[in-house]
This record gives C-alpha cells, sequence and structure tokens, in this order.
C-alpha cells in the first residue's frame, strides 16, 4: 500500500466531492428561485446522491491512506 497514491487518491475524491457540491448547491438555488418548477426532483435527487456517494469516496479514501501508514510503520519497525 503506497501512501503517496492513497493521498492522491483522498484528494481526487475529495475534488469530486466539492465538484458535485457545488453543482448540488446550483440546482437548490435554481429550483427555489423557480419556485420549484426546475430542476426536476429527481435531479436534485441525483445531486444528492452523488454527493453522499463522495462523501463516502472520501471516507474510504482517508482510510486507504491510514491503512497505507500502518503497514508503512509496520514495515520500518520489523
Amino acid at each position: 500500500a503506497n501512501v503517496g497514491a492513497a493521498r492522491a487518491a483522498l484528494a481526487q475524491a475529495q475534488a469530486m466531492l466539492d465538484i458535485d457540491r457545488v453543482q448540488l448547491n446550483r440546482l437548490e438555488e435554481v429550483r427555489r428561485i423557480s419556485g420549484g418548477r426546475v430542476p426536476s426532483q429527481s435531479e436534485v435527487e441525483r445531486a444528492e446522491a452523488a454527493v453522499e456517494r463522495d462523501r463516502a469516496a472520501v471516507a474510504s479514501a482517508r482510510a486507504n491512506i491510514d491503512a497505507a501508514q500502518a503497514l508503512l510503520n509496520g514495515n520500518l519497525t520489523t
């Protein structure tokens, strides 16, 4: 397990989360301005699901960093 690769995966997951949060915020703002006419509820739900998926990816990437670091630390002490 490579700590550098795990950190890069975290950065990528965080970037996706940031992008999808912005998209969700835009959809919610348009929905508010339009009085709920647009976008469709399913579009908003897809955007919400994307944010939740991205949060899970960030958590997984953080866990992978911890695991890679622990493996590295273990290898350094043997």
